[in-house]
């Protein structure tokens, strides 16, 4: 069976709503997500050519038309979006009463060819990135995100600057004698530090928040992370998996539906976490998150699955998530695919 399409479907007004159409290659032709269109198209290797969207303002300007070029080299990604056109809100719900019923009027677009960001990603030679960057022209403004690695190729750093100036630093530390690590990210605009340890399952069982004041560091978070179901599994030949060691991951999910909004606790008094991940075979079934200095239970996230039959196996259909907590029960999201036999 191939996939045709992918609908996410938000409840709450944090989460984004969008969808995605696929091909017989299960490339994504066509995206929507919120107030855009987006369009692909693929050379005969598989690779993305070019990007074109629009985006709904609704005010003087109406919609605005975009064109992103892919240029891929041997070390070295680039994309090219450019602002190509733009239709004014004058221009909308015209009709020609000479027909009958009235025959409605397309508005004119009015061209541009405007460069408004490029993304450059380049590699080293063993082909690990190298650097992430996007520059926007529209706000001035540039993002990159520099990577270093060890002599055995894992990886040893991460930064992010912003305008040139680094706001972001991730260590990585790593056991000599199992897969475990550890990672250390500051966070210099917030003046935060973060310490996150992972086990070989390279899932994360703890974090700490401290905040740094002048040359010391505050305790002001720490956080327990219990996965619970030794027989879970990861399918690396299924691409619609529904797990992922991470936990950063449901499908193409966001990792904040996994995790609670710590920041908001944090507003609350509640500093001190524990979060268990509870599996039903390969799948996260439920997360339950503890107040653990109180030893009391806060909320409790759900994620209900349909599956379809395929020659024996099960390939994912829908997926449900529900949020728990003291004095309210949200439907957080309807995650569902169609395919083709």
């Amino acid at each position: 069976m191939k996939l045709l399409k992918e609908e996410f479907d938000a409840h709450v007004e944090y989460l984004e709503s969008w969808s995605k159409d696929y091909n017989s290659n299960n490339q994504v032709v066509s995206e929507y997500n919120r107030n855009k269109k987006s369009d692909f198209q693929y050379d005969s290797k598989g690779k993305i050519l070019s990007e074109t969207y629009k985006t709904h303002l609704g005010h003087e300007v109406f919609y605005e038309f975009f064109r992103s070029e892919y240029s891929y080299e041997n070390l070295a990604f680039r994309k090219f979006t450019y602002k190509i056109g733009y239709t004014k809100f004058r221009d909308e719900n015209n009709y020609d009463f000479d027909f009958d019923p009235p025959k409605y009027i397309e508005p004119p677009i009015y061209p541009l060819n405007e460069l408004v960001e490029i993304e450059e990603i380049t590699y080293f030679s063993n082909q690990k990135i190298r650097t992430h960057k996007t520059s926007d022209y529209i706000s001035n403004f540039t993002h990159e995100k520099r990577f270093q690695y060890d002599k055995s190729e894992k990886l040893d750093c991460e930064i992010i600057l912003e305008n040139g100036e680094k706001v972001k630093e991730k260590k990585y530390i790593y056991s000599e004698e199992t897969d475990e690590y550890k990672t250390i990210e500051i966070n210099l605009k917030e003046g935060l530090e973060s310490v996150s340890e992972f086990n070989s399952n390279f899932e994360e069982i703890t974090r700490t928040y401290f905040k740094l004041i002048d040359d010391e560091k505050e305790v002001i978070s720490t956080i327990s992370i219990n996965h619970l179901d030794a027989e879970k599994k990861v399918s690396v030949q299924n691409p619609f998996s529904v797990i992922d060691f991470n936990c950063n991951s449901l499908l193409n999910l966001p990792h904040w539906l996994y995790y609670p909004d710590f920041f908001d606790y944090f507003d609350n008094k509640v500093f001190n976490f524990e979060i268990k991940f509870i599996y039903l075979n390969d799948a996260i079934r439920e997360i339950q998150v503890y107040d653990s200095t109180k030893h009391q239970l806060l909320e409790r996230r759900y994620f209900l699955y349909e599956y379809l039959l395929n020659n024996g196996n099960q390939i994912i259909k829908y997926i449900s998530g529900i949020k728990v907590t003291e004095d309210k029960i949200e439907h957080i999201f309807s995650h569902s695919f169609k395919y083709q036999d």
